[in-house]
């Protein structure tokens, strides 16, 4: 062997064993955004997730330990102000030297959510735009929720690996890798889950806060309404009437409620209409954080999804 062949090897072995552990702190705010940043880092780092699980992004308070865990980061990655309005007046005061990145507000957002979406986007005709209770406007507070898209979750991959690598090149091929192989493994679920829902497309259920438009359109299983629009507000008497008319007419086999809130309507709807009760869960409030919490965030709304609307 060369000298020179010699030389180029042992650069390569102590740049690999320089790798393995990143030397920058990584804050994240909530669950899916931790184990998308997680998986990214495996074999090299860990994220810290700010919110705990269980707990609402839209209403949290930042605590001063929290605060303190803001003025140690290198780097914040965060879902964004309209999700987590808590941490928007923030993050560039605490954590003014870190580089930050909210997904939300990304381009690569918008473009992935718009790639390729099924019948329920493309087709204007679509019962997901006949809704009584304004779609449109739900869409634009799914959009919050846009990780619900595993496209999106993908792009969002590409953005943290390029993230990380930009306040970690040493590491910036491990990131890459790492969040090459965690897209492909997104693909497949994405895959799995068309074939999954395809039975059950059509048959109708309600959500119990407006949160799933992502996923609805990307595997074009649109809802047939919401119990609330928005966390925080209560539902109207005129939103609760329009869901109770539709079970009635049979439009309706299934009403889902959340962890994070109390079910009390979901389940007077359900016991009521005498069709099934569900639960979906959009921030993987009951599973242990970490990088596979994401995928199987999403693999857990369609087994509910497929569960309640089997007949």
């Amino acid at each position: 062997m060369s000298f020179f062949r010699l030389f180029s090897l042992m650069t390569v072995l102590v740049a690999g064993a320089s790798s393995a552990r990143a030397d920058v702190a990584v804050v994240t705010d909530i669950g899916p955004v931790h184990s998308l940043t997680a998986a990214v880092m495996e074999g090299v780092g860990a994220p810290v997730l700010m919110l705990p699980p269980g707990l609402s992004p839209h209403d949290h308070t930042l605590r001063p330990s929290g605060a303190r865990v803001l003025e140690s980061a290198d780097v914040v990655i965060w879902s964004g102000e309209a999700l987590a309005p808590w941490l928007g007046g923030v993050v560039d005061t605490l954590a003014e030297d870190a580089i930050s990145v909210a997904l939300l507000d990304r381009p690569e957002t918008e473009q992935a959510s718009s790639q390729g979406r099924g019948a329920a986007e493309a087709d204007p005709d679509h019962e997901a735009h006949e809704d009584e209770h304004d779609h449109e406007q739900e869409h634009d507070h799914g959009a919050e929720h846009a990780w619900l898209d595993p496209v999106v979750g993908k792009a969002w991959l590409n953005v943290i690996a390029e993230t990380l690598s930009e306040a970690d090149p040493l590491n910036a091929i491990v990131y890459e890798t790492n969040a090459a192989a965690a897209a492909a493994k997104l693909d497949t679920l994405i895959r799995e889950v068309q074939e999954q829902l395809a039975p059950v497309r059509g048959r109708g259920f309600v959500v119990y806060h407006d949160a799933y438009a992502p996923f609805e359109a990307r595997f074009d299983i649109p809802s047939a309404g919401a119990i609330v629009e928005s966390e925080a507000a209560p539902p109207s008497a005129a939103r609760i009437e329009a869901i109770q008319t539709r079970i009635a007419a049979g439009d309706v086999v299934c009403v889902f409620g959340e962890p994070q809130f109390e079910s009390r309507l979901a389940t007077l709807l359900a016991e009521e209409g005498n069709i099934r009760l569900g639960t979906l869960d959009p921030l993987g409030a009951t599973l242990k954080p970490g990088p596979e919490l994401y995928p199987m965030l999403l693999r857990n709304i369609a087994n509910s999804l497929s569960e309640c609307l089997t007949e």
